[in-house]
């Protein structure tokens, strides 16, 4: 989302240093260029009504909460981590992941099926399957 397009939502902003600046019932808060990168794409969530989630990289989630993320059944990221395929830490007898640990699977396994799926359009197309 642009700074026009924001403005055009009744948010005020002006370029500052490589940041923004806001002002909010008259006080002007600078805004750091990271931040307002991540607002770029947390905006238009927010404004479809989606709602968004922040959560620190070092923050441990239970094995219901990777699988809520991944989108796949609780017993799935129990059996990734019985063949070590993500890296977990015991909480008396619970299984507790690092998010950033979920995150990282679920990287390398988006890049595996996009993989697999070029390599199956290249196959169609090669036998005249795929026009």
């Amino acid at each position: 989302m642009t700074v026009r397009r924001m403005q055009g939502l009744g948010i005020p902003l002006s370029p500052l240093c490589g940041g923004l600046a806001m002002r909010v019932h008259r006080r002007v808060l600078a805004i750091p260029a990271t931040l307002y990168s991540a607002l770029q794409q947390i905006i238009p969530f927010l404004l479809r009504g989606d709602a968004v989630s922040l959560v620190p990289v070092h923050q441990q989630l239970t094995t219901q909460q990777a699988a809520d993320f991944l989108n796949v059944s609780r017993p799935h990221p129990v059996k990734l981590l019985n063949d070590g395929l993500m890296p977990y830490t015991r909480v008396g007898s619970h299984r507790r992941i690092y998010f950033r640990d979920v995150v990282e699977y679920k990287r390398r396994r988006d890049a595996e099926r996009r993989k697999a799926l070029d390599e199956m359009v290249a196959l169609s197309e090669q036998f005249g399957i795929y026009d």
